[in-house]
């Protein structure tokens, strides 16, 4: 018998993670790759989204000057147009950005860098994974170049190509991404950051996708327990870190130990998101393929296969 299928769906939920760096007023979301989209934030620094008027007056300033502020703008604007799902938008205002910041910084700065980063999330979310690979390791050559090896926007890239990696069951390939990635956040930013929670996460998806339940388990908690403390119980990441948690109860057949944590992600994310929201639907859905494949109370926890169907 088989796990409900939305436990399939999302298992795997791994963190991508944009550089954000508050002088170029990027977008923020949750580094995570959610289905169908993740929540799309922005922090309170961040550019209001422009009005016609506006966007008239930033297209006139990209045609007549090279200026960080245009490119920036076009870095945002395409970022909404992600979260909207409107690709085929973002993608050229992507590369008019990078354009821009190539001639005016050169093709090796870290500006440009991050650009290829978006521009490789993008490529993801389109299946298109011969372009992403080349541009993540573009990317990862300059911020290398330009911070050293133990930079946080190292461990950045590192998880993100660790995530294409997973996505392409290249597993042995993703776990030292994944580890260097972790130990680099650890040693800049502190053992309770966020970013290393998202690590712990990404680490705890592929020890899943292997059938190591023990590991996964122990990494989502402490994941789960960072962002607790460092975002507080009613965060949507917390919400995300508990989904996950409980996706990994079901696999295991632990499903009252599922159904607790499923409850209490929906509670939370109701409280943050509008009822019709991606994210709420997500945990009403597992909810209910919970209730209507399985009885919590008259099936005893079995041993589980590591191996996942298709995608």
């Amino acid at each position: 018998m088989q796990p409900p299928r939305s436990c399939w769906r999302l298992l795997g939920i791994a963190y991508y993670r944009k550089f954000r760096r508050p002088a170029e007023r990027l977008l923020w979301r949750p580094p995570a790759r959610l289905n169908p989209a993740r929540t799309s934030r922005a922090p309170a620094d961040a550019a209001a989204a422009p009005s016609p008027q506006q966007r008239g007056a930033t297209r006139v300033a990209v045609s007549l000057t090279i200026d960080k502020k245009p490119a920036t703008w076009l870095n945002n604007q395409a970022s909404i147009y992600e979260a909207e799902g409107r690709y085929a938008d973002a993608e050229p205002l992507y590369k008019r950005s990078m354009a821009i910041k190539e001639k005016a910084f050169g093709p090796d700065q870290p500006e440009v860098a991050m650009l290829l980063n978006n521009l490789a999330l993008l490529y993801t979310k389109l299946d298109r994974y011969a372009e992403v690979e080349p541009l993540y390791k573009r990317s990862l050559a300059i911020i290398v170049k330009a911070h050293g090896t133990n930079h946080p926007d190292v461990a950045s890239t590192l998880n993100n190509l660790g995530v294409l990696y997973v996505d392409q069951r290249r597993y042995a390939e993703a776990e030292p991404l994944y580890k260097r990635a972790l130990v680099i956040d650890e040693k800049a930013l502190g053992p309770d950051h966020p970013h290393v929670a998202d690590d712990l996460n990404n680490l705890a998806t592929l020890y899943s996708k292997q059938g190591r339940y023990a590991d996964a388990e122990a990494l989502h908690s402490r994941s789960l327990a960072i962002r607790e403390k460092a975002l507080g119980p009613n965060h949507p990441l917390v919400a995300t870190s508990l989904n996950d948690l409980g996706v990994l109860y079901s696999i295991q057949r632990r499903y009252a130990d599922a159904e607790r944590l499923f409850r209490r992600s929906l509670a939370i994310r109701e409280k943050v998101f509008s009822p019709d929201h991606p994210e709420v639907k997500q945990s009403r859905d597992n909810l209910a393929e919970l209730h209507g494949s399985f009885s919590l109370r008259s099936l005893a926890p079995t041993a589980v296969s590591p191996e996942l169907p298709a995608r």
